[in-house]
């Protein structure tokens, strides 16, 4: 149901698409010898049996929903990973298998995440530098007195990003009002985040 709900990842140097939607499952497509693509080894991205999802669900409030485009990493060992996260699920990453065109659950994060549209996500790194993998993570904070479709505040997290157990910083509440669907940018040792409260946020080192 809708794999339009995010954008689709290229994995880079191969002709494989890595993407999802609103069933919480990952896809990999991988173009078969007449040029057109097929699915393989849809992985799902949240915790439970596969009737949590139905319908009504999708067309309401959302679970599982995967509504951020999923972020790729070439780890020190040279090995390509993607990240990709879900409506009251857990940030998770998978192993992609080139040849054998498939993915394997990798690791997670500890705790579960915000409801509508779930984290957007982001990755830097020094190269695929030993260290300096970090996924950033932006999501709404909200409670159950702040459904859905209302805006809510924001918050920026960063995760070891060879070890999603691992978080290595938060925003707390400097952000301002969560932006939807919007990744952060970062560059040049600073991180850039748009808000719906008017105002480009910007992070970066204490001097």
């Amino acid at each position: 149901m809708d794999l339009g709900g995010s954008g689709p990842l290229i994995v880079p140097g191969t002709k494989l698409i890595i993407g999802g939607g609103k069933r919480g499952k990952l896809y990999l497509m991988s173009p078969n010898a007449s040029g057109t693509y097929q699915f393989s080894n849809p992985q799902k991205v949240y915790d439970g049996p596969e009737e949590q999802i139905n319908e009504p669900v999708c067309r309401t409030q959302g679970q599982f929903h995967i509504m951020g485009g999923p972020v790729h990493w070439k780890d020190p060992s040279g090995q390509s990973i993607v990240y990709v996260s879900a409506e009251s699920s857990k940030i998770r990453a998978y192993k992609i298998d080139i040849a054998q065109r498939t993915l394997q659950p990798f690791q997670q994060t500890v705790s579960k995440f915000s409801e509508h549209p779930g984290p957007i996500l982001s990755l830097s790194a020094n190269g695929n530098r030993e260290g300096t993998g970090i996924l950033w993570a932006v999501e709404a904070n909200r409670t159950d007195q702040n459904p859905f479709f209302d805006p809510a505040p924001g918050v920026i997290r960063a995760f070891n990003a060879q070890n999603l157990s691992q978080e290595l910083w938060n925003s707390g509440t400097t952000l301002g009002i969560f932006a939807k669907f919007t990744p952060v940018t970062v560059a040049n040792g600073k991180v850039y985040a748009p808000t719906f409260s008017g105002q480009l946020v910007v992070y970066g080192l204490a001097p």
